[in-house]
């Protein structure tokens, strides 16, 4: 509990500064938290997790926008139990942090060749530290985008390649994927992206077609909705992730609704339901990432 009131109050100063920041010049900053229950409709109490997660985010483009970066990090507090090493029944904490930087190559007045990186470390745990493992989860993407603007809005075409060198278990193999995406931004608030992943293990010489993820969007006035739908190859074993999404901005806020409904068309386990509920705070005015 010390440690989420200790994070509260940070970020408390990063509101202020945030707002002060306002008047002294656009630095690209974005505070706010999120609130996620996983698994709503798990019949045991106990597989629920709520989910308490403020976060900071700068993000702005350098260089005469030669150069985008983008840096997130956010603490997850889980008010419910993990076992530690001793075997008691503790909160878990821990953090979430994500870098991507963009080069841009101005082809011409309407094309941009951007070469990409990011790097993300998922549940760098805080507490409890398990000594059977790593406590983090490390993934490192390379990448590259090309947009195009045509008359009709922008179309946009991705490759990427995320590399999972870090695992939560020790001596699990290095997993390499390929991740091909296909983008259109109309003129007009629609959006659509159609994205085919796949999965590498070279350890073992196997590859694994992961699958499809398509999301469709609009964006009228200050609301935006999506919905986005994962279908992997083996829907009985994994499931089809159905994500519809919600946000409405308001000067300077930004409130938000997500729902994660997961296990669609899976045999023998019940749909997971997990609801986010969030508040952005944007005094600045930052680039908007579609990566």
């Amino acid at each position: 509990m010390k440690k989420i009131i200790a994070w509260l109050v940070v970020m408390t100063f990063c509101f202020g500064f945030a707002a002060t920041a306002n008047t002294q010049g656009d630095l690209g900053i974005t505070v706010g938290v999120e609130f996620t229950v996983e698994n709503t409709t798990e019949q045991n109490e106990g597989e629920r997790q709520p989910i308490l997660a403020p976060f900071v985010i700068f993000e702005r483009p350098l260089l005469n926008r030669t150069l985008d970066v983008y840096a997130q990090l956010a603490y997850n507090a889980g008010f419910y139990f993990v076992k530690n090493d001793n075997l008691e029944d503790v909160h878990p904490h821990w953090l979430y942090i994500n870098v991507i930087l963009g080069y841009n190559l101005f082809l011409t007045a309407d094309s941009t060749l951007t070469i990409l990186l990011e790097k993300e470390f998922d549940k760098f745990m805080v507490h409890p530290r398990s000594s059977n493992s790593n406590n983090v989860y490390g993934l490192l993407i390379p990448g590259v985008r090309f947009d195009q603007e045509l008359d009709f809005g922008n179309v946009y075409a991705q490759l990427d390649l995320p590399i999972a060198y870090l695992h939560n278990t020790r001596n699990t193999p290095t997993g390499v994927g390929l991740d091909f995406t296909l983008g259109w931004l109309s003129n007009f608030g629609l959006g659509l992206e159609l994205t085919q992943r796949n999965i590498f293990r070279p350890r073992d010489g196997n590859s694994i077609y992961a699958g499809f993820d398509v999301t469709v969007s609009y964006e009228l006035g200050p609301i935006f909705a999506a919905l986005k739908v994962e279908t992997p190859l083996r829907i009985n074993e994994a499931g089809i992730n159905i994500i519809p999404s919600v946000e409405y901005s308001f000067d300077a806020f930004t409130f938000y609704f997500e729902l994660d409904i997961r296990r669609v068309g899976m045999r023998d386990y019940n749909i997971e339901l997990s609801p986010t509920v969030g508040i952005e705070l944007s005094p600045t005015v930052g680039l908007r990432f579609s990566f």
